[in-house]
């Protein structure tokens, strides 16, 4: 079950979609008609509009693999049927308890044929309760409070149905809607419950769209060469910006900030705290690849004056090309869910993984944006994408 919510979580970030006041931003090198870019961002929306029909039909096929998988040894019948109809029901109860929104923030065209498009996802923090509902599945809590709850409602009804010496596959199929109707309960009664006490959190991210005959196309987050795109200065298209402010702010931003070095220091204050890593111990690990690491400025984007986003590309070791090594496949199948991540991490990030790609001119490309917001004349670090 949890195998299933969690790829249900993972998948389903785009899956319910908001229409908002989509601000379009425009590179300061090219010329766009307001005709070409209103039909162009209609095309943008219209896609990822197309893109939640192919997600939720990637949802339906793994649930049906799930509920193939769960169904194979069982003969036809009552039990079959009545799995079917729980999966399919639980399918629906799982998906709406997140309530995910996504909306479009932003559109940025850096050519005519190729954009960043800005998202704001929305959703409620359930992780902790599929965990939760994981560990009473593992100890048959779950099991044995329903067959209590299900023995305490049926008896009364059961001596009624042999007094009326109703069939036995007509008690079978009491019994079967008795205990689907008492987990549709629990879970959902749960789920409401465990929302009460959680927060609905929003976090935002890039995407990359380029045109290709006539159509929009995702970009892969991850590349094996350079973009090849120069540094771009992008406007927003209903903000008028002098020349002067643009260039007093890049300085500003790259020379008396030192956003370099600032960017550095955020990553690693962020790569620690999601790993629950000592500076020590980040050292330790990083500091190979940190050596072997480039960051290319690639455009800042002027959201408003107080507001803008830099975007860098960064060269680096590519580690996940060691996700196929078979000693680390083979090692990962005996460690316990709680030694994973860290057996992952000493694996991945150590000095000789580092040597042996470095040597292979093993490296990959990929994107990221920093937020930063002028407060009091001074420009501040709000956000790094992705996390």
């Amino acid at each position: 079950m949890k195998k299933i919510i969690i790829s249900i979580f993972m998948i389903f970030s785009f899956l319910t979609y908001s229409k908002s006041n989509i601000q379009t931003l425009v590179s300061s090198d090219i010329n766009l008609s307001n005709e070409y870019i209103e039909k162009s961002n209609l095309e943008i929306e219209k896609m990822v509009e197309g893109q939640l029909v192919k997600f939720k039909n990637v949802i339906k096929q793994m649930w049906t693999y799930e509920l193939m998988d769960e169904i194979k040894n069982l003969e036809d019948g009552i039990e079959k049927e009545y799995t079917k109809k729980l999966f399919n029901k639980l399918e629906d109860i799982f998906i709406e308890a997140f309530e995910i929104k996504l909306e479009l923030e932003n559109i940025s065209y850096i050519s005519d044929n190729r954009v960043d498009v800005l998202y704001k996802i929305g959703m409620y923090d359930l992780s902790d309760m599929f965990d939760l509902f994981t560990q009473l599945e593992n100890e048959k809590k779950i099991d044995r409070m329903l067959v209590k709850k299900l023995v305490e409602k049926l008896n009364p009804e059961l001596d009624l149905l042999r007094l009326n010496l109703t069939t036995e596959k007509a008690i079978d199929k009491k019994m079967m809607d008795m205990a689907y109707d008492l987990t549709i309960e629990f879970f959902g009664n749960n789920i409401e419950e465990y929302k009460k006490n959680s927060k609905y959190t929003y976090d935002k991210g890039y995407v990359s769209l380029v045109k290709k005959e006539n159509k929009w196309e995702e970009l892969s987050f991850i590349r094996n060469e350079k973009s090849g795109i120069d540094f771009k200065v992008i406007l927003n298209k209903d903000i008028k910006l002098s020349d002067e402010y643009i260039e007093k702010t890049k300085n500003e931003i790259f020379v008396n900030l030192k956003i370099d070095e600032l960017v550095s220091k955020e990553f690693i204050k962020m790569v620690m705290k999601k790993y629950n890593l000592t500076k020590a111990e980040y050292d330790k690990m990083f500091s190979k690849y940190n050596e072997n690491s480039e960051y290319l400025k690639k455009g800042i984007y002027f959201v408003n004056e107080n507001n803008v986003v830099l975007k860098y590309e960064e060269k680096v070791l590519n580690y996940f090309s060691l996700y196929t090594d078979k000693e680390f496949i083979g090692n990962l199948k005996t460690k316990k869910d709680s030694e994973r991540e860290k057996y992952t991490l000493n694996y991945l990030f150590n000095e000789k993984s580092a040597t042996r790609l470095k040597k292979e001119n093993n490296y990959i490309y990929y994107d990221f944006y920093v937020k930063l917001e002028k407060t009091n004349g001074t420009w501040e670090i709000k956000e790094l994408m992705p996390k």
